[in-house]
């Protein structure tokens, strides 16, 4: 960089893995979505779990064998 130019602030901002933590959804570096009540009545699934895996992208669910949870 030659003498006299000045970089750009950069401001990186970091996620908690504590829920609550006050970050606003648009400052999060991740994507991120919302589901109403309204979005999940049309999907035609049975529960919530299969609902969100056929609504929402990077959702993906597995079912271990023997797993009672």
């Amino acid at each position: 960089m030659s003498a006299g130019m000045q970089a750009e602030d950069i401001t990186v901002i970091g996620t908690s893995p504590l829920p609550g933590s006050g970050i606003d959804r648009d400052r999060l570096p991740a994507a991120t979505a919302i589901l109403t009540a309204h979005d999940l009545q049309g999907t035609g699934t049975a529960d919530m779990l299969h609902a969100l895996d056929s609504r929402l992208a990077g959702v993906s669910l597995n079912a271990p064998a023997g797993n009672p949870y």
